[in-house]
């Protein structure tokens, strides 16, 4: 009898040990940070210079160096779609200037599409890293041609398969023709590119006959910095791991401690 209420006692011994070590150690690391990640706190106009750009999202087509159209007196606008749903982060665009100064301001609009024409306003803002370079071509005429693009000081996200349009116009009010203009493309989109005065944007008409030139650039929602941010299974599974170990574990304490006292009164007895 003896031997073998040595090995009870070491049983209950181990057993004892072993919840105490348990309730002791975590499961997991203490470190893990299950905090939720809110939308972007910060948008790449912050962050990246003019250069750096995400994905062509929209082709609305490269100049035709034939005619261009006056965007300081005038906003002008023409219209695009996504085949999904994207943030619109860059806009890229072709112009000319015939030398009158400019304030350096760009103004920019995303309108709903209200039957052909620009509707209401979705989001508006400011070009911010503007980056304008001339090519040495000449738009006719005595026209120096420019390249332009830069990030929108809020990105927008935008429904895929949904008719959109973009205005624009540069300076900072409607009362100066500065002579700066955005150039037409032969690539038609949709409508013909809309032109609006004194930026009451109830007064559109089609005064180019053709579109603008311009494509944009952003990345599907999820995205930062071109990659995906998924939601990670794993880290789920430890969250809620961690959730359950507290009461897990006092069930395990209070389960050996019945285990340790019958262990005990057994022992007594032999």
């Amino acid at each position: 009898m003896k031997n073998n209420n040595d090995v009870q006692r070491l049983l209950a011994a181990t057993l004892a040990i072993v919840l105490v070590s348990g309730i002791g150690i975590p499961a997991f690391a203490a470190d893990y940070n299950s905090s939720p990640v809110d939308g972007p706190s910060v948008t790449r106009s912050n962050l990246l210079t003019p250069a750096d750009h995400d994905d062509m999202i929209f082709d609305g087509g490269g100049p035709n160096l034939v005619n261009a159209y006056e965007f300081t007196f005038w906003a002008e606008a023409d219209d695009f779609e996504f085949s999904e749903d994207m943030v619109l982060t860059d806009v890229h665009l072709w112009g000319c200037d015939r030398g009158t100064p400019w304030d350096g301001t760009i103004e920019w609009w995303i309108f709903e599409d209200n039957a052909g024409s620009p509707g209401a306003i979705v989001d508006q803002g400011n070009g911010v890293l503007v980056d304008r370079t001339f090519t040495g071509e000449t738009v006719p005429t005595n026209c120096p041609e420019f390249v332009m693009d830069f990030d929108l000081d809020n990105e927008v996200s935008l429904d895929g398969n949904v008719r959109y349009w973009l205005g624009l116009h540069m300076d900072a009010d409607f009362t100066n023709i500065n002579e700066d203009y955005w150039e037409l493309t032969d690539n038609i989109f949709g409508a013909n590119g809309m032109l609006s005065e004194g930026g009451t944007f109830d007064n559109w008409f089609d005064g180019s006959g053709s579109s603008y030139a311009f494509f944009l650039t952003g990345h599907p929602p999820g995205v930062v910095g071109g990659e995906l941010l998924p939601i990670d299974a794993t880290a789920l599974l430890v969250a809620g791991a961690q959730a359950n170990s507290v009461w897990i574990l006092s069930a395990l304490a209070v389960i050996g401690s019945v285990a340790f006292g019958a262990l005990y009164l057994t022992t007594k007895r032999n």
